[in-house]
């Protein structure tokens, strides 16, 4: 199973190498302050973008997540400098879109008050991995407190993210709404 990601980070220990068609190909450890991932760039996507392939350029590569036993990689199909990434994000002044009756919902339940700011820090890193059009609606337990999280921290559900959300806070954490 594979799911859409979008992660950003620097680039280290890249090889630009060929196929066995002869065809450039790339691959590289993203690493940021809490962890690393191989990113493999195939030829189609190391035409267009692997002139950015070099060390310790910071970047955004928009891919595929797939998981081999315990480990996982991704198959970059965009990469970006992240300079470029954040200027769009500034300069955009885009709707912020508004989930429709009927679509998809994903409620998580946390076992920790709203205002623990340690709590919340998690809870982005695990669903900034996972980025997508499904909102996501947090229940604070403690102080029975239910927020839909910003746009920014809407997600693509997938397995992976299913499974994190399950083995980070529980198997009763996690609720999917159609």
């Amino acid at each position: 199973d594979e799911c859409k990601v979008v992660l950003a980070g620097v680039i280290a220990a890249s090889r630009k190498t060929l196929t066995k068609k002869g065809e450039a190909m790339a691959y590289f450890k993203l690493e940021d302050i809490n962890s690393a991932v191989e990113v493999l760039v195939f030829p189609r996507s190391f035409l267009q973008f692997g002139s950015r392939v070099a060390d310790d350029s910071l970047i955004v590569v928009e891919g595929r997540l797939a998981r081999n036993e315990e480990e996982y990689r991704v198959f970059a199909e965009r990469i970006r400098p992240l300079a470029e990434v954040l200027a769009d994000r500034a300069s955009s002044g885009t709707k912020k879109p508004t989930p429709r009756a009927g679509e998809e919902k994903l409620f998580i339940k946390l076992p920790f008050y709203s205002r623990d700011l340690s709590g919340a820090d998690r809870v982005k890193q695990v669903l900034k991995r996972f980025p997508g059009k499904v909102p996501v609606y947090l229940y604070f337990e403690p102080d029975k407190k239910v927020i839909r999280a910003k746009e920014d921290l809407w997600v693509e559900i997938c397995r992976e993210l299913e499974q994190e959300i399950i083995d980070t806070w529980g198997p009763d954490s996690l609720k999917i709404q159609a």
